[in-house]
């Protein structure tokens, strides 16, 4: 593969931009562990959780799908379990401002958004699914998996204060389906 000049230039002054943002933030980073780890909070899109309204397409967008569209072979959550004020219960790590998975207060244990979100696609693609390509209907986001049983899984968001009606297309055969708001579907087959 040759590179021509203008692809030179584009991997030079992304490079040089790295370098910069680098020195940049150094000094920010190098405050305290908050900084290192969230850009000292002040990186409101890595939340999982949205704390305003039980909208499950939010972090299913965010978490699930804009992870693997994305290729990447995982997903992870920066909390697992909190108390009622978001506290962590172990003190060495994590994002300090983000709802855990499940909340403890005392005996009593909820499960937050988070809980659904990651409870929901991992019931439906597991370990060594393979995600393939999907296109993207407007309004709507989503992604596919080959599970080792050979079946395709969908994932479809609608993070959207309306419902959402779209088409479903392999091999020859369509289906038109609807998504309420803030709702989450999986489809199998």
């Amino acid at each position: 593969m040759k590179l021509h000049l203008i692809d030179v230039l584009i991997l030079l002054a992304y490079l040089v931009t790295m370098i910069v943002i680098g020195f940049w933030m150094r000094k920010k980073a190098g405050q305290n562990k908050d900084s290192y780890l969230m850009g000292g909070k002040s990186l409101p899109w890595l939340m999982a959780v949205s704390r305003n309204d039980f909208n499950v397409g939010n972090p299913t967008e965010r978490i699930i799908i804009g992870a693997t569209r994305n290729w990447s072979r995982n997903v992870i959550l920066w909390n697992i379990a909190a108390d009622p004020q978001n506290k962590l219960h172990a003190d060495n790590g994590g994002c300090a401002g983000c709802q855990g998975a499940i909340t403890i207060d005392g005996d009593k244990v909820n499960r937050n958004l988070a809980y659904y979100t990651i409870g929901h696609v991992s019931k439906f693609v597991p370990a060594n699914s393979v995600r393939v390509e999907s296109s993207l209907p407007d309004g709507l986001s989503d992604v596919a998996f080959n599970t080792p049983e050979g079946k395709t899984v969908l994932v479809v968001a609608n993070k959207g204060k309306s419902a959402q009606t779209f088409k479903i297309a392999y091999k020859n055969k369509t289906v038109t389906a609807q998504l309420s708001a803030a709702s989450v579907a999986t489809y199998v087959w």
